[in-house]
């Protein structure tokens, strides 16, 4: 599924392994990332998904490789049809089926994120933080609903997506 009018139905349906390396900047993209507090306490974005993870797409990796178009994702893994599948359940948090839906959008960043991966004596990454599968998500995932800015509590910790 998808959130009509910002993307389209994924390609296909496959789990995706993602590995946290940044996070998600709340001030230049509240609409997603605005979520703030604890996972489980049902605080939303503007599209009423408690989770976002914003997708590395520096080398084309997530809207060509895998045909994600701001795809929406079960934590954990569920599979489904194309459209929106996530609805809002009596708390205005987005689920599927039970388990929680969460947003995906892509982003292009050539620094080394606020996981700080890449040599330390430069803002380069890793040639692996620009091409492979990483995510920078909401803050509330990104620092397990902490304040953290710079090496959140999941920094190299992976999560599996699944598009609906």
């Amino acid at each position: 599924g998808f959130v009509p009018g910002n993307g389209k139905a994924p390609k296909h349906r496959t789990p995706v392994v993602f590995m946290v390396t940044n996070s998600c900047p709340i001030n230049e993209n509240r609409v997603w990332c605005g979520q703030s507090g604890k996972p489980g306490t049902n605080r939303v974005n503007d599209h009423g998904y408690e989770a976002h993870f914003d997708l590395q797409n520096n080398k084309g990796q997530v809207l060509n490789g895998l045909g994600w178009d701001n795809a929406e994702v079960t934590l954990p893994a569920a599979c489904a049809v194309a459209e929106q599948k996530c609805h809002r359940n009596s708390q205005g948090v987005r689920v599927y089926n039970g388990k929680k839906c969460a947003s995906t959008t892509r982003y292009n960043d050539g620094h080394r994120g606020s996981c700080g991966c890449g040599p330390s004596n430069s803002d380069t990454p890793f040639d692996w933080n620009l091409s492979k599968y990483v995510t920078a998500p909401n803050q509330m995932y990104y620092d397990n609903g902490g304040y953290s800015s710079w090496c959140g509590r999941n920094c190299g910790k992976c999560v599996k997506l699944t598009p609906t």
